[in-house]
């Protein structure tokens, strides 16, 4: 595998999400293979999914990169050789991965990320100081990206949670308006049933009456 140089990455504290700063860490980014990259992590509220689909949504649907397989990155989310327009008018490749880490006193949610120039080749050192200030700028934004992402999956869940109660009171309608229409069918056939036996009696009383005379 070619030497692979990495992009510098950073994220802020943004709202109640409790995001360190980007730190430099080594990493095994293949079986054998280690890299210093860079993690963020977060609160362990923020779970794994949450965090690796907010920031899949944010590279795929917001900026448009596919994922992909690469032959020398595995178990990552691989965006091979794509541009990126946030960081280059040039294709990179981007690489991560979220997991939770730490015992559970210190258990934080860490988004592992790699970043290299173009297809997995390295990156000229010329053009690290133009790329890094960019990374830097648009890591920056991720938190306020993954509290709208969050937002909007409640928000989502709200809605549809609307829609079922809105559809169960439709339904309990329905039943109310069955038993209402039955209880008042049971209600005529009682008052019809009370004067069939009243007619019967009086009818008893007045044939018992002929017996008598």
């Amino acid at each position: 595998m070619k030497k692979l140089v990495l992009l510098s990455l950073i994220a802020l504290f943004s709202g109640v999400l409790s995001a360190q700063n980007a730190i430099p860490l080594n990493f095994e980014i293949n079986k054998g293979i280690n890299v210093q990259g860079y993690v963020i992590d977060f609160s362990v509220e923020k779970s794994a999914k949450l965090v690796s689909d907010a920031f899949q949504h944010l590279l795929e649907k917001v900026y448009g990169l596919k994922s992909n397989k690469s032959a020398k990155v595995k178990g990552f989310t691989n965006y091979v050789n794509q541009t990126f327009s946030p960081v280059s008018a040039t294709p990179v490749s981007i690489y991560f991965n979220v997991a939770e880490e730490g015992k559970k006193a210190d258990k934080v949610t860490r988004l592992y990320i790699v970043v290299f120039d173009g297809g997995e080749n390295v990156l000229h050192p010329d053009l690290s100081p133009t790329f890094e200030p960019k990374i830097y700028d648009f890591l920056n934004k991720f938190p306020a990206a993954l509290v709208d992402y969050a937002n909007n999956l409640k928000l989502k869940e709200t809605q549809n949670l609307l829609e079922k109660q809105k559809k169960d009171l439709d339904k309990l309608g329905k039943e109310k308006t069955k038993i209402e229409k039955q209880l008042s069918d049971n209600a005529t056939d009682i008052y019809n049933k009370e004067k069939e036996i009243a007619d019967a009696e009086n009818e008893i009383n007045r044939l018992q009456n002929l017996l008598k005379k």
